[in-house]
């Protein structure tokens, strides 16, 4: 709404770093953006950004403007949300956020329950690191995300899912069950998935403690990852969900004793505390929900 447009200004140049780039992403020619947001500044009375700086940082007056701003585009959205289903019967849209290894072993089966129940929500599934999935959830983009459990997603309200272990990725044929997973890491060239994600993190400090050579190769998914193990071109960490989709040519082996540690993860569903939750979104809680319990009976 128009109303709201000098918050979303603002918000754009915070989150772009420059008015130029900000001025593009919302479609607006240069000069026309500038005038306006020194009007929004005259009216104010405060200068909202640091223009000594490239890029554009924000003063401490532009950091709570650009807060109070987040929160009534939140609330207009949540409004929007609300109407939007009192005048159609039902909302129309559920946004899902997930990491992309995570999501081709989880979503097929919850999503295809989810369509045959609400065949008419269009579900968007925005695939991201964790630390952009808990922006996005915070900030109103996402309404539900999966995603792990930590200080960083403590705040939100959730549905815990199921416990995530990490385990060990080998050649089949190249070892066998029971054989120790420190010799395995110690005798295989190591594979680590993309810098800064959470399994790499964890292969770090293993190597570190077990004085490991460094990974050999990294790979920017865990899929990737592990079509080099079945080539037996070396070894790697995975999570345990890894076991429930293709294992041809893996051997996946628990890790032990002192090298679990509190490797064990809280894989759950999140939303925020302040959110409201419509019929449709519910509805995708419960498919998820159902789906896990389901596939724990079977385990």
């Amino acid at each position: 709404m128009s109303y709201l447009k000098k918050y979303e200004y603002v918000i754009a140049v915070a989150k772009h770093g420059g008015i130029s780039q900000a001025a593009e992403h919302l479609g607006v020619s240069q000069p026309t953006f500038s005038k306006y947001l020194k009007k929004i500044e005259g009216e104010l009375g405060v200068e909202l950004f640091d223009r000594s700086t490239l890029p554009l940082r924000l003063t401490e007056a532009g950091k709570c403007f650009v807060e109070a701003g987040k929160r009534m585009i939140d609330v207009d959205r949540q409004l929007s949300k609300q109407l939007e289903e009192i005048r159609s019967g039902g909302s129309t849209v559920v946004r899902i956020g997930i990491s992309p290894s995570r999501s081709q072993y989880m979503l097929p089966d919850i999503i295809a329950l989810y369509k045959q129940r609400c065949p008419s929500v269009t579900v968007v599934i925005e695939e991201r690191t964790t630390a952009e999935l808990n922006k996005r959830l915070t900030e109103g983009e996402l309404d539900l995300v999966i995603s792990l459990l930590d200080r960083d997603t403590a705040e939100f309200e959730r549905v815990e899912l199921f416990d995530e272990r990490v385990m060990l990725a080998a050649p089949e044929g190249a070892v066998r069950e029971g054989d120790d997973a420190r010799e395995i890491l110690s005798g295989f060239p190591l594979i680590s998935v993309g810098r800064g994600q959470v399994m790499w993190q964890t292969l770090s400090e293993i190597v570190r403690e077990l004085d490991l050579p460094a990974p050999e190769i990294e790979c920017q998914s865990i899929e990737s990852a592990l079509a080099l193990v079945r080539r037996g071109i070396g070894a790697m960490l995975v999570p345990s969900y890894v076991a429930r989709g293709r294992t041809d040519g893996l051997r996946l082996l628990p890790l032990g004793g002192e090298l679990t540690g509190e490797r064990v993860r809280r894989v759950c569903l999140f939303y925020r505390r302040a959110q409201f939750l419509t019929a449709a979104e519910r509805e995708l809680i419960r498919c998820i929900v159902e789906t896990e319990e389901k596939r724990k009976s079977e385990v």
